[in-house]
């Protein structure tokens, strides 16, 4: 057998902390008291499911990245808790695990770093994670991840992913907005559903928000999300505005307006490289879309940098290699269509004719645009199409199981190409992806 724990003597003499070798990682928030230990998973093992009674109900393969709290510890296994309260037990020990590494630093101070500072996920290390666009995509906790139309800022080194959050158990009649963070794009933490305000523009029962997209505002050091907020009937056709001080806290409603007095439904968002936020909604009486430019503090419209006349939805822009490449979809409801794109040297344009992204027959494979993701690498830079499987075939406008088209691009000197979707890898590091 293995030996598989180690003990960290924590600032408490009293009290210590248990962080398990091979099988995931123990970290604190604070005291070591259980309801404050979290134990993140970062090898598939055997998990299995405890009823109320104590007994065993189920088998499963621990889910790499989850989190769990730790509840206790009974001979060797440990007794672990999820999000929704249920418990499961895991074994301590096992034939075929590493050794544990050196024994840790005894300096009390350096134990504690060793266990309060954990990345936004532990299996990073491994090396690029694959990305199976159409699956389930579970998150830390083990759950599919709720970001729908959405899209993503990046923190230092941190990816922060922004979506409407369709889950089942949310509050009925409210809206949610949830934020995930990765450091590698493969595996999500959830951090917080940081918009779920009861009606803050007065709209009545079925009101709608959709498509949030986050800024970050140097000048302010400002948090600043935009959304299509509407009526039951679309016909309120506005964008909100909410603020943060940080990244993934609770967003606060700050008003709503129609951008240019125009309507907006769908939404998108775009940073310039020299750092100017802009900000791309649909209108369809003037059947196009418009591009324009947002205040130095993020908060209103400054003023319309481009309109494109095509009545397209979904729009995601990218500056790339000196050009601007728009994507969007044609209007079909729920139903999936062929994206298109047009480049520009110039966001005022004038814009190219548009064309197809994928062979027109698939549909986009039955995806939608949502947002152009650039990264950018040590080596080279890549532009991920991230887009909602809304309609999905064994379950029909169940948005809460609706799943994510993500996939490099085909892109450069104006031409932009979407593969067949298929298992690939993305080195957040070097900016290098891989279809397999």
């Amino acid at each position: 057998m293995t030996d598989l724990i180690r003990t960290f003597r924590m600032l408490h003499p009293s009290l210590a902390v248990t962080l398990l070798f091979g099988f995931f990682v123990v970290f604190t928030t604070g005291m070591a008291e259980p309801s404050s230990v979290t134990v993140t998973i970062i090898r598939q093992v055997p998990i299995e499911k405890v009823s109320p009674s104590g007994e065993v109900s189920g088998v499963t393969d621990a889910t790499v990245g989850a989190h769990y709290t730790l509840v206790s510890v009974q001979g060797s296994q440990v007794l672990l808790q999820d999000s929704s309260g249920t418990h499961y037990l895991i074994a301590l020990n096992c034939t075929d695990c590493p050794p544990p590494p050196p024994s840790a630093p005894t300096n009390d101070a350096l134990a504690t770093a060793a266990v309060l500072n954990p990345a936004p996920q532990s299996v990073a290390d491994a090396g690029p994670q694959p990305i199976k666009p159409g699956e389930i995509w579970p998150d830390d906790r083990g759950k599919h991840v709720q970001a729908h139309g959405g899209g993503i800022i990046k923190v230092g080194d941190t990816y922060y992913w922004f979506g409407e959050d369709r889950s089942l158990d949310n509050p009925p009649g409210i809206p949610v907005v949830a934020c995930y963070a990765s450091k590698d794009l493969a595996h999500w933490q959830f951090r917080n559903q940081v918009e779920k305000a009861a009606d803050p523009a007065k709209l009545g029962p079925g009101w709608i928000l959709e498509r949030p997209k986050v800024f970050y505002n140097a000048k302010t050091n400002k948090y600043v999300m935009y959304a299509h907020i509407d009526s039951k009937n679309y016909r309120y056709a506005h964008v909100a505005v909410f603020t943060c001080d940080t990244v993934d806290g609770d967003y606060q409603y700050l008003k709503d307006f129609r951008p240019l007095d125009q309507e907006s439904r769908d939404i998108g968002q775009f940073v310039d490289d020299d750092g100017s936020a802009y900000l791309i909604f649909e209108s369809r009486p003037t059947k196009g879309f418009f591009i324009v430019k947002l205040s130095d503090d993020f908060l209103s419209v400054e003023k319309k940098t481009a309109f494109i006349q095509a009545p397209l939805e979904g729009g995601a822009l990218v500056h790339y290699n000196g050009l601007y490449y728009v994507v969007g979809s044609h209007m079909s409801g729920w139903a999936p269509n062929p994206n298109v794109y047009a480049t520009a040297s110039d966001l005022e344009g004038p814009w190219s004719e548009f064309k197809d992204i994928a062979p027109p027959e698939k549909n986009t494979y039955r995806a939608q645009s949502s947002f152009l993701l650039k990264v950018v690498g040590s080596k080279t830079t890549s532009v991920i199409f991230m887009a909602d499987w809304w309609v999905h075939t064994d379950h029909p406008l169940n948005l809460a199981d609706a799943r994510y088209i993500w996939m490099p691009l085909e892109i450069g000197d104006g031409k932009l190409w979407l593969p067949q979707p298929g298992e690939w890898t993305i080195d957040a590091d070097t900016g290098k992806t891989q279809i397999k």
